[in-house]
C-alpha cells in the first residue's frame, strides 16, 4: 500500500474567498491591539486616581472618571428597596 502524494492546489474560487477573509481577520487583529492599548490607558488612569485622597463631589462634571469622593448624609430606610435574583421553576 503506497500512499499517493497529493499536492495542495486551491482553485480560483477558494482563493477569492480566502483573500477577503484574511484581510478581515488582519483588521480585527489590529482592532484588538488598539483596544488593548485603550484599556491599558484606562487602567492607568484608574490606578492614578485610586491612590488619591477622597474629595468633595465636584459641582461640574468635567473630569470625574475614577474620582474618589466623600459624601455625608443619612440612610433613608423607607425609601430603599432590594432587587434580588428570582429563581424560576
Amino acid at each position: 500500500m503506497s500512499a499517493e502524494l497529493r499536492r495542495f492546489r486551491p482553485g480560483v474560487a477558494m482563493t477569492l474567498c480566502v483573500l477577503p477573509l484574511l484581510a478581515v481577520l488582519f483588521g480585527l487583529g489590529v482592532w484588538q491591539l488598539s483596544r488593548a492599548g485603550e484599556k491599558a490607558r484606562l487602567e492607568a488612569a484608574q490606578l492614578d486616581r485610586l491612590g488619591a485622597l477622597p474629595v468633595a463631589p465636584p459641582t461640574r462634571p468635567d473630569d470625574v472618571e475614577f474620582l474618589r469622593v466623600r459624601i455625608r448624609g443619612e440612610f433613608e430606610r423607607e425609601r430603599s428597596f432590594l432587587v434580588d435574583n428570582q429563581v424560576v421553576n
